[in-house]
């Protein structure tokens, strides 16, 4: 794992428009999954727009054969104008969101072409989500084709990956010309996942057999995630209590005025937001996206015929309704049915009233999904840094400077006090689902039960013993919380060399894991597991052990702002241990050896997994304990030359404790 490259991954999804707030949430969505698990992603800015223009010669077809078509497209060129007055009487600095949030790539592509001549540079492209598949608008290749290329990313080198993610097709079929221009250009890609379940069909019917359903990237992210967005801006808060209308231009048989009447009934004002251009004569709320988020957030209902609403009402847990869509584009009414499939909740339509508004819902994220080949080439990619770093305290730096050892603690003595329990309790969640019901009759049918007391005592059979890490070089809080108050020693390991020195030098099954932190990965990785299980082939007491590794790295999500990576010590033996004082308790600990001999003192190029050594900000006399350490050092053996990249460094940071 220590090799793993840090993958430069591109992005092409929507992401130019100023008022669809799921647009912009989405393309920020899986970007900052990836970034979180330590790629280099980022959105490609092409603007399809230019791709694809509507013929003269169609126009006057309309005109001469068909005047009902001719009035529809003068209404949606009067409401478009009207749009665009609109957006620009009223800012929802959508454009500030994407500065902030989104990392970008420097070039905008007008065109395919420009894609073709001068693709940007990455290891994986990724396509999706949001509808980048949808050519049912396409009747004539000859409009579409460069549409098709650049979103089935017929550019750059060969051997860059392809994969899509979430791509929606949002139709039920394609034109046959459309689906042989696909064909070839699917067939290239390394992975394909879409949002709804018949995308898979579409799929296959281009020739790509192994497509996968997975969650919009919106549900990737946590809860918190959200409104952490929210909590950093500048937010108007409504004065009263509130019901949300949010609603597209997506055509819905629907009479707005019964929103008002049942918000009335509750005493509630209501908050209307538009997007994609939708024009009425309403009074309307223009929210940023922080708004948006908050509005949602904070809402007493919220009605909606968006699916991002739809999305973001199901992770803040609201009580919400859905209005169905009609038309041509009733078929985009799948992807709500595949959300209320994937959270495991009856559906939410609103056809006659609002009654059911009331009416409490339970479901799990992931709960219906298997994404195990994108996580197989993406997050189980998971870019290992190059250099971790251990806070300790002088005393602690002193042990395993001069004995050549780090200390391993045991896990169920962590400063996270849940995070042995949050395995077990997620098992628990996730069996009480109707999904699940055939593993929990296995355990049952096989006397295969037990509770948190059993499981904690568990582990003492296994030994799992960790050390921690953090990305964060010079970082405050782990001065302070790690480092003895800022005033002891951060000490910088080459993480290759670390893990190999340990696995030559130790006779214990080690392994590095980082941290994780986001309920919605915890639980998929627990799904996983309970999935392998139905299978007849596994053992169903291997449950167990499986569970009790996933403590080791599994952490609750105030903690994520550490970047913790643990060094993984498995089967420590009862001569192995030993114990050391904590401030409030005693800690069983083993050592890890990184040195299986003693070494020449003068061999200074000796201890490669050493790297640079900083002294903690608050600090009485820096100079003099900058002196001592140094000396501590090579008394050790541990030398400072130019032949090795190693230093003695002080802290940046102005911290008088």
């Amino acid at each position: 794992m220590a090799g793993t490259k840090k993958l430069k991954v591109g992005i092409l999804t929507f992401w130019w428009s100023n008022d669809n707030y799921g647009q912009l949430l989405q393309c920020y969505a899986l970007q900052k999954y990836l970034r979180d698990a330590g790629h280099d992603a980022f959105l490609i800015r092409y603007n399809s727009q230019n791709d694809f223009t509507r013929s003269p010669v169609f126009i006057r077809l309309l005109k001469a054969l068909n005047p009902i078509l001719l009035f529809k497209y003068l209404n949606y060129r009067v409401n478009s104008r009207k749009s665009i007055v609109e957006a620009k009487l009223h800012d929802r600095h959508f454009e500030d969101f994407r500065n902030k949030y989104i990392v970008q790539s420097e070039k905008i592509y007008s065109s395919y072409s420009e894609l073709k001549e001068n693709p940007p540079e990455a290891d994986v492209y990724i396509a999706g989500s949001d509808q980048v598949w949808n050519f049912s608008f396409c009747k004539n290749i000859k409009k579409c084709k460069n549409l098709i290329h650049a979103y089935f990313l017929d550019f750059g080198k060969s051997e860059t990956k392809r994969m899509s993610y979430a791509a929606s097709w949002s139709c039920s079929d394609l034109y046959p010309d459309i689906i042989e221009e696909i064909r070839p250009l699917i067939a290239k890609f390394d992975y394909v996942s879409v949002r709804e379940k018949g995308g898979i069909e579409l799929c296959r019917k281009c020739g790509y057999e192994n497509a996968e359903l997975v969650p919009d990237p919106t549900l990737l992210l946590s809860a918190e995630d959200y409104r952490k967005i929210y909590s950093e801006n500048k937010i108007n808060v409504p004065y009263k209590p509130y019901l949300l209308l949010y609603m597209l231009s997506n055509a819905c048989d629907f009479d707005i005025d019964n929103v008002y009447d049942f918000a009335a009934e509750k005493n509630l004002d209501v908050i209307y937001v538009t997007g994609n251009s939708k024009i009425d004569s309403y009074t309307k709320t223009f929210a940023t996206i922080p708004e948006w988020l908050y509005l949602v957030d904070n809402a007493e209902y919220v009605v909606t015929n968006s699916f991002h609403c739809c999305v973001f009402s199901l992770i803040l847990k609201k009580k919400f309704g859905v209005v169905p869509l009609i038309g041509k584009v009733f078929s985009m009414n799948e992807r709500i049915e595949n959300l209320f499939r994937l959270f495991g909740i009856k559906d939410r339509w609103i056809k006659n009233g609002f009654e059911f508004l009331e009416n409490d819902y339970e479901g799990n994220v992931f709960s219906n999904i298997n994404n195990k080949d994108f996580r197989r080439i993406i997050m189980e990619k998971t870019a290992v840094p190059d250099k971790l770093y251990h806070y300790t305290s002088k005393t602690g730096f002193l042990g395993i400077i001069k004995n050549k050892t780090l200390w391993a603690s045991e896990i169920l003595f962590m400063n996270d006090s849940k995070e042995s329990k949050i395995p077990y309790e997620i098992f628990e969640e996730l069996l009480s689902l109707e999904k699940n019901s055939d593993v929990k009759e296995k355990l049952k049918k096989e006397n295969v039960t037990f509770d948190f007391n059993d499981f904690y005592k568990s582990f003492e059979g296994f030994g799992y013993y960790v050390i921690s890490f953090s990305e964060k070089k010079d970082d405050l809080n782990q001065w302070r919380l790690y480092g003895d108050n800022a005033s002891g020693i951060c000490i910088e390991f080459d993480t290759s060399y670390l893990l190999e020195t340990l696995n030559k030098c130790n006779q214990n099954k080690i392994d590095l894991k980082k941290c994780i932190y986001n309920k919605n990965e915890q639980i998929l990785e627990i799904q996983k597991l309970i999935d392998s299980i139905k299978s007849e082939n596994t053992p169903i007491y291997s449950i167990i052990p499986k569970l009790l590794k996933f403590s080791t790295y599994f952490k609750h999500e105030s903690f994520k702002d550490e970047q913790e990576w643990r060094i993984v010590i498995e089967n420590v033996e009862k001569a192995q241990k030993n114990a050391r004082c904590g401030k409030n308790l005693f800690i069983p600990y083993c050592e890890a050896k990184i040195e299986k001999e003693k070494l020449p003192i003068e061999v200074e190029e000796r201890y490669p997994w050493l790297g640079n050594i900083f002294i903690g900000p608050n600090n009485y006399n820096v100079e003099v304990l900058f002196e001592s350490v140094k000396q501590v050092c090579l008394i050790n053996g541990i030398g400072f030359c130019e032949n090795y990249s190693r230093n003695l460094l002080k802290s940046n940071i102005p911290y008088r404790g």
